[in-house]
């Protein structure tokens, strides 16, 4: 019989394949992107390492699409192959792109009226929501600038009550706290301040 060899000093013995198999989960992906700020070009990177990945991958973006793709980073869209793209507002049912997904990213709401909608449309449909947040919802403090993973917070703070709504709601998350983000395509400055530092040979203090 295959898999079995027979030993002339004992009973049969089975052999054992060194052979192990791999299986690859390719999710249906949602990547709710916002219309603008520092952090919307989040998006597009994520969309492009996701496909990489094997990953069925839908942008939902907010806004109007007449008045934002001709813009970076929305312009580059058209240039990643295999990524579909859907414009509608997150907090509008109606313009909700058709599911379902097995992963939702959140990278565009900011407090819970925004996000609830689509936390909502979430129970029950995927497996894991991601929502990013801010490191700006932690409390200041003069004498450790860092912020570790259970530092004080701001209690008023949207990203807070969007994150004890999902914890509450039972829906596996996860939560990305971005600080300073930069790229080609960011709609922000914040970054020329480091720049401008950097060219004129100064200490860069780091946030």
């Amino acid at each position: 019989a295959a898999g079995v060899r027979n030993s002339a000093r004992g009973p049969a013995v089975r052999a054992t394949s060194r052979r192990t198999s791999v299986r690859v989960r390719a999710d249906k992906c949602l990547i709710v992107n916002t219309k603008g700020g520092g952090h919307a070009f989040i998006g597009l990177y994520l969309a492009k390492e996701l496909l990489a990945k094997g990953h069925d991958v839908t942008i939902f973006n907010d806004g109007d699409q007449s008045k934002l793709s001709a813009k970076a980073p929305f312009k580059e869209y058209s240039n990643v192959r295999g990524l579909k793209v859907h414009w509608g507002s997150p907090v509008d049912y109606s313009s909700y792109p058709e599911g379902p997904f097995d992963v939702v990213y959140d990278n565009n709401g900011k407090d819970l009226d925004s996000c609830k909608p689509l936390i909502d449309a979430a129970k029950g449909m995927c497996k894991h929501y991601v929502f990013v947040a801010s490191a700006g919802a932690y409390k200041a403090d003069n004498i450790e600038p860092m912020h570790f993973e259970g530092d004080e917070r701001k209690g008023s703070t949207g990203h807070v009550a969007v994150e004890k709504y999902l914890e509450a709601e039972g829906l596996p998350y996860s939560v990305f706290q971005p600080l300073y983000i930069y790229d080609p395509h960011t709609a922000e400055d914040c970054e020329q301040w480091f720049v401008d530092r950097i060219i004129r040979d100064r200490p860069v203090p780091i946030p």
